[in-house]
This record gives C-alpha cells, structure tokens and sequence, in this order.
C-alpha cells in the first residue's frame, strides 16, 4: 500500500458555518519524481481555493508500492511511474490520504520533461466552505464581566459571582446578536472550540468536515470587564400622619469595562461608569427574579455603549421631521429620547499622527417612533441647529443616548421619590 500523508497546518479559531461549495481548479505541479510533482499540483489546488499554507510530505515512496486498480491488477514498483497516476485505485488511495482536502481530480497530462524531471497538470475539485454574509461582518467577543469579591449585594442576598458573570456576558452577547453589526463570537465555550480543532486535524476528518478549515474567524474586538460596586436595596418608610408605610427599591451598579481593538491591541475604549438603579424595581419580592432583571438592565446599557462607540447610529435618511436611523431589533424602544449630533472635522493627534475621533455637536433632540429588525424611525422633538435640515449628509449625522449629569440626576431623584410617596400615598390612601 501507498504511504501518502497529506497535511494542513492551520491556525483555527472560531468558524461561521453555511454550505459547502465544490471548486474546480487547474494546477500544475514539477518535480524530481512524479509523486513530488503531483503533491505539489494538488497542494497548488488546494491553497489556490482555500488560501490555506500547506505542507505536504511523501514518506516511503520508494519502499514497494501495492495498489489494486478497479480492474483488480496490481501496481507494484520500487518507484512510481507515470503510467501509475491514471490508475483509478491510485487516485482513490492519494484522496483518501488527503483527509478529505481533494474530492477527486482528473489528470489533464503528464510528462517527463527531462532526466529527473517531472511535470503533471491536473483538473482538481476542491471542497470549500462558503461563509454566510454575516461572517464578513465586525467580530467582536465578550470575554467577561467579572465581579469583584464581596460587591454585589440584593438586599442582604449575595450574589453568586461566576453565575452572575456568565448571565450577564451571555446577555450582551445577544444584545450585540441583535445589533446586527456584528459577528459574535462565543468564548464560553472555548474547551469545545479547542477540542473541535483538534477534531478538524484528525485523520479521520470527513471531506466535508475538512472543508471547514480554510475559512477561519479571528475577533476584531474583545471586551472585557469588571463589576466594581452592585448595591440593590429594599427601603421601608412608615408615614406616620396617616400610619401608613411606603417600599421603594434604591440601588447602583459600578462598571468598569474596556473595548480593546485586537488588530493594533490598542484599547479604543475605557471607563467606569455608574448606572442608576433607582425607580428601576418596585419591590423586591423573589432575588432571583429581581437579579434577571437587574442583568437585562446591565447587559442593555452596556451594550448600547459598546455599539456606541464602534457603531454609532446613523441617520441613514431624512424626510420632513422623520430620521431613518441605521438600527432597529431591541437596541431602541419606541419612546426613548436620543441625542442628535453632527460630525465636525476629523481631530488628529499631532504627536503620534493618529485620529482623534471627529467633532461632535449635539444640535437637538429626536424620539424613537418605530423600531424594525433592522431599521428604525425617529422624529425631531427639538433643534437647535437647522444644519440637517439645509443640508443632509450621509455619515454626518448620528444620535446617542443622552446622559445626565450630575445636577440633573439630584432634581431627578428628589423628584422621583416625590412621586414616590404621592403613588404610594394614594395607593394605601
């Protein structure tokens, strides 16, 4: 029997699946012996389609050979003739060594060019996997929330860190699933990814199985975070001019979270934020539940700053005082107020030569007014800067959350506990 040993080192990381399509190939390949020179056609083949490095070794060629052809005759020599490569058990046993990596060929010539040289020329059908269109989109990864030791408290329950950090990675996962911007790449399953590189190595890897190799995925961007501070606390007050008592739910969540550009390992973003947890519960009356609900309302805003910063909802389109923004599915709610701002120049940096980011003006306010899986229709509330509507501009106009600071956060809360105790006043009235 033939000794053909056929193998492809590749470097995987995760993989995006859809169909496999078969390629078929012209290749050429020369040598001082005609097994060299068809291993060099066929791995010609195969880096042609699949764009793959490819190393391919011959290992006792010239110890006896023993095929049976489908006629039954046996080949046997001490070194491989031309005549050899048409026989079709030839063929079969060379596919067969390849795992997979050639689903057959046909033999356009072959030819001994001079003394020691070889030459063959084969039409080859390569195996290749065609990556859905959503895998040519940003690939991002979400590495972790990981909270610190003894932070995270719903009333006097304690929060089961690694439960939580999964919870919450998860859900921002599939907060940025339904961005639609971006390939997600799933870690947490990381052991499995390794053993099914492993698998994909295998000699015993099937064609189709294999075809898999060529296309791989690398994240474009990671995040990674910690939970610095949860505090969600239950408050009674008893109203003693009507002996009666009220509940309310007081709370905040301490973030810092870091969104690191994999290619230039630069971190294109880095903070600690706070997220007002006040009004956001009415009672706490089961922790798990409450904690659910405590992780949809994380996952939400951190999302929504991770899409922010890489991409930022655009104004794709304008009509009267109707926006058409770039995004839709659960990233926007009908109802919530953005900020709309213009772009500016572009701000580079005069020592190091790099981009700044671009000027940003907030010139008004807009409402979202209805939300599709992949787009959304907002309407003006308020402009300070007739600018978009004298001359709109594709990729100049954008919205963003509108962030409060921290005067306004102090008349908020006095005058949500206000309506608080009004609610609670009538209520039990």
């Amino acid at each position: 029997m033939i000794k053909y040993y056929f193998c492809i080192s590749i470097l995987f990381s995760g993989i995006l699946f859809s169909e496999v399509v078969t390629e078929e190939v012209i290749a050429e390949g020369e040598g001082e012996s005609v097994e060299i020179a068809l291993d060099r056609a066929l791995a010609s083949a195969v880096s042609q389609v699949n764009g793959v490095s490819i190393n391919s070794t011959i290992v006792n060629f010239t110890a006896e050979a023993q095929i049976t052809t489908t006629d039954k005759s046996p080949v046997s020599s001490k070194k491989t003739k031309i005549e050899d490569i048409y026989a079709k058990g030839y063929q079969q046993e060379i596919i067969k060594k390849t795992n997979g990596a050639i689903e057959r060929f046909e033999i356009i010539s072959s030819e001994m060019v001079k003394e020691n040289l070889f030459r063959v020329k084969l039409k080859v059908f390569v195996p290749k996997y065609k990556l859905e269109q959503s895998a040519m989109r940003k690939k991002i990864a979400v590495l972790g929330f990981t909270p610190r030791q003894e932070c995270c408290y719903v009333n006097s329950a304690k929060l089961n860190e690694n439960t939580f950090n999964e919870e919450l990675t998860s859900s921002v996962s599939s907060y940025l699933v339904q961005t639609k911007k971006f390939t997600v790449l799933d870690r947490n399953y990381e052991d499995y990814t390794n053993l099914e590189q492993a698998r994909l190595k295998s000699p015993d890897t099937s064609i189709r199985e294999l075809a898999k190799v060529g296309q791989e995925l690398v994240s474009d961007f990671v995040v990674v975070g910690t939970i610095n501070n949860i505090s969600l606390l239950e408050k009674t007050r008893n109203l003693k001019t009507v002996d009666r008592s009220i509940t309310t739910v007081h709370g905040n969540a301490s973030i810092n979270m870091r969104i690191i550009n994999v290619a230039t390992t630069q971190i294109i973003y880095s903070k600690v934020f706070s997220i007002d947890l006040d009004r956001k519960f009415k009672e706490i009356d089961n922790v798990v539940e409450t904690t659910l609900e405590l992780i949809a309302i994380l996952a939400d805003n951190i999302g929504k700053r991770i899409l922010n910063e890489i991409f930022p909802i655009r104004v794709e389109s304008i009509s009267g005082s109707d926006l058409i923004l770039g995004s839709g599915g659960d990233i926007l709610s009908v109802g919530e107020l953005y900020n709309l701002v213009e772009l500016g120049d572009e701000i580079i940096d005069s020592y190091t030569g790099e981009s700044l980011g671009k000027i940003e003006k907030v010139i008004g306010t807009v409402r979202i007014t209805q939300v599709d899986s992949g787009l959304s229709y907002a309407e003006i509330v308020k402009l300070e800067d007739e600018s978009i509507r004298l001359g709109f501009f594709k990729n100049k106009f954008l919205i963003k959350p509108i962030i409060e600071d921290s005067a306004d956060k102090v008349i908020i809360k006095e005058d949500s506990l206000r309506e608080e105790i009004e609610e609670s006043f009538e209520e039990n009235w």
